[in-house]
C-alpha cells in the first residue's frame, strides 16, 4: 500500500514542475530568448508569391536617423587654451523603405484571438486600453510598441509577433 501510495506521490510532484513551466510558457517568461529575437527576420523586400496558407500585408517602414554631436576646435594660437563649439546634425542610418509582412489571415483574427491579444499587450504593459475584441488604434499602437523592441518598426501585427504573444499557434 505504501508503494503505491509513494508512487502517486511522485506522479503529483512531476506533474507540479510540469504545470509551472506551462503557466510559465503562456506567460512568455520561459521564451525569454526568443522574444528577444527580432521580429524584422520575417519581412520580404518584394511581394511573396501567394500561397493558400499564407498571408501578408505591405507596409513602410521609416527611416532611421542618427543624431550625431561633435565637438569642433576653433581658432586658438598653438599653446592657448582651445575653444571648441558644437554642431549637432542629423543623418539618415537607414533609408525608409517598403516590405510585406507575414501577417496572421483575417480568419485567424476572431474577436476572441484579438482580445487574448489585447490581454497579451496588457501583461506587457504596452496597452492600458480596455478588452474589446476590436483591432483598434489604441490596439495598433500598442502592437507597434510592442514590435518596435523585438526589431519591427510597424502597427502591422505580425505572424511571429502573434505567435510570441500566445494568440496564434507556431507555424507549420
Amino acid at each position: 500500500m505504501s508503494g503505491t501510495r509513494g508512487d502517486g506521490d511522485a506522479r503529483r510532484r512531476g506533474a507540479s514542475p510540469a504545470l509551472a513551466l506551462l503557466l510559465l510558457a503562456a506567460c512568455g517568461s520561459a521564451a525569454a530568448p526568443l522574444a528577444q529575437a527580432s521580429l524584422s527576420a520575417g519581412l520580404r523586400g518584394s511581394r511573396p508569391e501567394p500561397r493558400a496558407d499564407e498571408c501578408w500585408a505591405e507596409d513602410t517602414l521609416p527611416a532611421v536617423i542618427e543624431t550625431v554631436t561633435d565637438q569642433i576646435a576653433e581658432g586658438a594660437a598653438p599653446g592657448d587654451a582651445q575653444a571648441y563649439r558644437t554642431r549637432i546634425r542629423q543623418r539618415i542610418v537607414e533609408e525608409r523603405r517598403t516590405v510585406w509582412i507575414r501577417t496572421p489571415c483575417p480568419w485567424d483574427l476572431t474577436p476572441e484571438r484579438i482580445a487574448t491579444l489585447q490581454r497579451a499587450l496588457k501583461a506587457r504593459g504596452v496597452y492600458d486600453g480596455p478588452v474589446t475584441a476590436r483591432l483598434d488604434r489604441a490596439t495598433a499602437q500598442a502592437v507597434r510598441r510592442y514590435q518596435s523592441g523585438k526589431g519591427l518598426e510597424s502597427d502591422v501585427l505580425s505572424r511571429a509577433a502573434a505567435e510570441r504573444l500566445g494568440v496564434l499557434p507556431p507555424a507549420r
